[in-house]
């Protein structure tokens, strides 16, 4: 019997550390919240649990995540509370304890995640002369 090997997995897994700008397959564990040792069976087997992936990638597009198709994050985030629901000193107070506990790789996903909820920001960095 002869198997196909599609790298499924090694694709879905790519796109995953594209989006989130993942450098190191520690950071994609991480991130999936999976030992390395799953990993690796994963890659070796050419299987995934696309539960626990979809479950850790919620912001990303299906099609995109699973067969590279459309835009990599979707238009929908499930369960995410209304902006009136949220106090902006509990926001300030998350981001500030957040980025002072946070390794690079989850600093570089903060930052993808922060210019794509706000579009202006890069704007806002030049006319500050930030950037």
């Amino acid at each position: 019997m002869t198997r196909i090997i599609t790298n499924f997995t090694t694709n879905v897994l790519e796109r995953i550390k594209l989006a989130y700008e993942l450098q190191t397959d520690r950071s994609l564990c991480n991130r999936l919240k999976i030992k390395p040792n799953t990993l690796s069976q994963w890659k070796t087997r050419d299987t995934i649990d696309l539960k626990i992936v979809l479950s850790a990638c919620e912001d990303l597009n299906y099609d995109w995540v699973v067969k590279g198709i459309g835009n990599i994050f979707s238009e929908h985030v499930p369960n995410a509370p209304e902006p009136k629901d949220i106090p902006k000193e509990h926001i300030i107070t998350y981001i500030k304890d957040y980025w002072t506990k946070a390794d690079d790789d989850e600093r570089s996903w903060f930052k993808v995640q922060f210019m794509k909820s706000f579009p202006d920001y890069k704007d806002w960095l030049a006319s500050n002369k930030l950037l």
